[in-house]
């Protein structure tokens, strides 16, 4: 059985960038660039965590909270340290996040084909609300806007 590994999450910040650059270039078929995430985590409706262990970053989650609703941009865990509760321990910290600055929503997309991805989401309360067409590139493919009440968590 694999350990789980131990982390904290936090926000993201400057020191990250390298590593989270590395993650986009494993996790994206078309990543941000360094400049991008620098200028996401210094965004004032941006809202960037970390999960950082021991060996560095593990993960991310980005977002942009905006009135009601936080979109969320990105979010990825090392190939490595998949199925380990870290994508689900940032999606909650997130949460926990947009529900302190009283946010109603939490919506994204997600490629049509990523089922662990969409098998998260579902068990946070996320529901399919919609589809953007030919969303994503390298491979081409739809996207599912999937959508969750803050209060469902």
């Amino acid at each position: 059985m694999t350990r789980k590994p131990e982390f904290k999450i936090l926000p993201m910040s400057e020191e990250h960038i390298p590593e989270v650059a590395r993650l986009e270039i494993e996790c994206f078929s078309v990543p941000w660039s360094p400049r991008m995430l620098r200028d996401a985590i210094s965004s004032p409706t941006g809202v960037y965590l970390a999960a950082v262990s021991d060996n560095g970053v593990l993960g991310y989650i980005g977002a942009d909270f905006v009135l009601d609703t936080g979109y969320i941009t990105n979010i990825a865990v090392a190939p490595g340290m998949r199925r380990r509760g870290i994508g689900a321990a940032l999606l909650s910290a997130l949460t926990r996040e947009a529900a302190e600055r009283n946010l109603k929503y939490l919506t994204l997309e997600v490629r049509r084909g990523n089922l662990p991805a969409i098998s998260l989401y579902s068990s946070r309360g996320f529901k399919k609300t919609g589809e953007r067409p030919g969303y994503y590139k390298n491979p081409d493919e739809d996207a599912d806007i999937m959508t969750a009440e803050i209060q469902s968590f």
